[in-house]
């Protein structure tokens, strides 16, 4: 695990139960994730939380996490393994 991962791993926990926006949940997962790959806390090929992880780490609907990957997977940010495909987004 490297040292991007393990940053990641640490603003994660510190993310869960922050969700006090009029900001959907879905897009608020989204766009943790995308300040993450643009801090380079996630890189290309690196592998997010499952669906499952999230809907247990963050107390989410797993279609809300879902919502999110499928979402990043829209825009190419991930692939549907839910691996990072292209930081530079």
């Amino acid at each position: 695990m490297n040292m991007n991962t393990l940053a990641f791993q640490r603003s994660w926990r510190m993310f869960c139960g922050s969700f006090h926006s009029e900001i959907p949940v879905y897009r608020q997962i989204m766009n943790y994730i995308q300040i993450a790959i643009g801090r380079h806390w996630l890189l290309k090929g690196d592998q997010l939380p499952t669906i499952r992880e999230v809907h247990e780490k963050l107390n989410v609907n797993p279609g809300t996490a879902a919502r999110a990957y499928r979402e990043l997977e829209l825009k190419g940010v991930i692939s549907r393994s839910g691996r990072v495909r292209n930081p530079a987004r």
